[in-house]
């Protein structure tokens, strides 16, 4: 494994693009359940027009408009359209970067006749642009938007009612400390890899997990094994440890069991990239043999997992699938307004 490695060990590190624009809200009118987590710095912020979608629903005798999606196109802070939002929830940037979150519990808004503000927290990244950077999002300065207080029953069942709304969109991202710069960088360097290599081993259907192009490469289910345990190895030099060795590509097989221990490789992998700092990123260890810094240990770690989501990504292509980082999500279809 050292020898495929040392191949690609100069390799060029990624890093995410990001932009900052200008405007923001007040950082006091916004009510602190919904205030982004400390360490988290304003990226920029969208306004939304468009619809939340509402879908009548029954359950017994009971019946209600129930959110399905949102439907709104985004705009920069002078008016030039940026993207979309659509069911996920997802937010998508002209560029082709997209994220999805999930919403925190909240507060109600303001303003009683439109939909809450929130704090969402995005749980996945998709492309590679403007939104690739952010964590956070919070939604502001809503109108209108809500679900009607009548009109769904047993009569109504299935009918979709669209709810015109505005809100302003803020995007947030980690703040690279001044004293790490380094470290930071390439720790998000290493969150956004991870995820695209997670989603991949999810994607592929189980029967494919055993398709290789030609008898004298890896199958898809041992390049997931052997990033697995690529994870071990490297992340072991980073902590100073005696290297697990774990042998996932050999032992495991079924893909249960594969995205288990690749999720359990990077758990383990999050502590080297958790505790480093550029103080320690200099200290001197070895890395097959030869000195170097020891932050040098984490960065070829994240060359040899994007060498091998490249990999994942021309077997899912063989396949007919879209790898995760070039999915383009499609928006909800258009029901007449209610």
């Amino acid at each position: 494994m050292r020898d495929r490695i040392r191949g690609f060990a100069s390799a060029a590190l990624f890093a995410a693009a990001s932009t900052v624009l200008s405007f923001s809200v007040a950082a006091q009118q916004v009510p602190p359940e919904i205030q982004p987590p400390a360490g988290e710095h304003l990226l920029f912020q969208v306004h939304a027009k468009g619809d939340q979608i509402y879908s009548c629903k029954g359950d017994g005798a009971q019946f209600t408009w129930t959110l399905k999606a949102p439907d709104a196109q985004l705009f920069d802070k002078d008016g030039r359209p940026f993207g979309k939002h659509f069911a996920g929830p997802s937010w998508e940037a002209k560029d082709g970067s997209r994220v999805t979150g999930k919403a925190r519990p909240n507060p109600p808004s303001p303003d009683p006749d439109s939909i809450p503000w929130l704090l969402i927290t995005i749980i996945s990244h998709d492309g590679n642009g403007v939104l690739s950077p952010a964590t956070s999002i919070q939604r502001l300065n809503t109108k209108g938007g809500k679900a009607p207080a009548s009109g769904c029953d047993a009569s109504h069942v299935g009918q979709e009612y669209r709810a015109a709304y505005e809100a302003d969109y803020l995007f947030y991202a980690p703040m690279v400390s001044q004293e790490n710069p380094l470290s930071t960088w390439n720790k998000l360097a290493y969150a956004r890899v991870k995820d695209m290599l997670m989603k991949s081993a999810e994607k592929m259907p189980e029967e494919n997990y055993s398709f290789k192009p030609v008898d004298t490469v890896r199958s898809y289910g041992q390049i997931v094994g052997h990033v697995a345990d690529a994870q071990y190895l490297f992340c072991s030099i980073a902590l100073g440890e005696k290297n697990p060795a774990p042998d996932i590509e050999h032992t495991k097989t079924s893909k249960a069991n594969l995205i288990a221990a690749l999720n359990t490789a990077f758990a383990y992998c999050d502590k080297a990239y958790d505790g480093m700092t550029d103080a320690t990123a200099v200290q001197t260890i070895k890395l097959f043999g030869n000195n170097a810094p020891r932050l040098s240990a984490l960065t070829v770690n994240n060359m040899h997992d994007l060498e091998h989501y490249g990999n994942l990504a021309t077997y899912m292509r063989m396949k007919n699938i879209v790898p995760p980082s070039s999915e383009q999500q499609q928006a909800p279809a258009q029901p007449a307004k209610k």
